[in-house]
């Protein structure tokens, strides 16, 4: 029922009042195209699924916060999605959102049951702790750069990499992590990979020309850091 979705004057989803808990939003409400979810439309809420059209490029800030009960949200347009819009989402499992672009800060973080996305390769920059506290085992993003806390708290075993150059608090409390692949990487900022139990060895490639403090703090397996001959910084 149309009557049962509200939509501000500039195509922002703001709310739902029907009693289904898997619910599509359709192409036009009230004669309105939506083009975006707007900040809390959706928080705290106890729906479980959600299906967006094409025409919703953004979500907003705590669009989905909280919404505990909620599984799946499918939406093939979205490029912007805002801080905190699924913070502590503890139920979802299932994000397909194959055009994202941006992700903001804390957008998954507290997701404990996320074990993956489907953003393909078009997500290109991801703000501070986007993934923190997930249940992500294993991350490919070839388009990113930047990467602050965005693996914390995480059972994550392996990654790959390819364009991060900036690493601060990445990999933080990575308990499981045993490979890492980041050919560009040219700054290890603070506490990249502290806790890091499970890391025994790594590589500093050519590239690296920062190293921040706590690094490897409190990594016990560690026992080898290879140091790429060419790395005139590092290499003693």
């Amino acid at each position: 029922d149309l009557s049962e979705f509200s939509i501000t004057d500039s195509g922002a989803i703001n709310g739902y009042t029907g009693d289904e808990k898997s619910i599509i939003v359709p192409d036009t409400i009230n004669g309105i195209t939506p083009t975006a979810v707007a900040s809390g439309a959706f928080n705290s809420t106890d729906i479980r699924a959600v299906v967006l059209p094409e025409s919703v490029t953004k979500l907003n800030s705590n669009a989905f916060n909280q919404a505990m009960s909620l599984t799946s949200i499918t939406a093939p347009g979205v490029e912007d999605i805002g801080i905190f819009a699924f913070y502590y989402c503890t139920s979802l499992t299932d994000v397909d959102m194959p055009n994202v672009k941006v992700v903001r800060r804390s957008g998954f973080e507290g997701c404990r049951k996320l074990q993956s996305v489907n953003f393909n390769e078009t997500v290109e920059e991801f703000y501070g702790s986007v993934f923190k506290g997930t249940a992500f085992t294993y991350a490919y993003f070839p388009n990113v750069y930047n990467f602050q806390d965005t693996f914390a708290d995480t059972p994550l075993v392996a990654a790959d990499l390819p364009l991060m150059y900036w690493a601060s608090g990445a990999f933080s409390n990575c308990y499981s992590l045993e490979w890492l692949y980041a050919p560009e990487l040219e700054e290890l900022g603070g506490g990249a990979f502290e806790n890091c139990t499970s890391l025994t060895s790594i590589t500093i490639p050519d590239s690296v020309i920062s190293i921040g403090e706590r690094a490897f703090e409190d990594c016990t397996s560690l026992t080898s850091i290879k140091i790429a001959a060419s790395n005139e910084k590092y290499l003693i």
